[in-house]
């Protein structure tokens, strides 16, 4: 994701994909590490009362399609 994807998915609340497991973001991490900047996700998961801290370039933009397919 790019960091405009996320600002929007936190404002929106727009669920995202981690691990096949679909989660809402409630924090963008800016960490510095060694002389890079690095960007994590905090992800709520949407079942249990956790969070996971994941990098940004793991997490992509839930693809619901799949699901309104089942639903029919």
């Amino acid at each position: 994701m790019k960091i405009e994807e996320v600002k929007k998915t936190i404002a929106q609340k727009t669920l995202v994909t981690y691990d096949n497991t679909d989660y809402t973001v409630t924090a963008c991490i800016l960490r510095l590490k060694g002389r890079e900047w690095n960007y994590a996700l905090e992800l709520k998961d949407l079942k249990a009362n956790s969070v996971r801290i994941v990098n940004m370039d793991k997490v992509k933009i839930a693809d619901l399609s799949k699901d309104n397919l089942q639903g029919e």
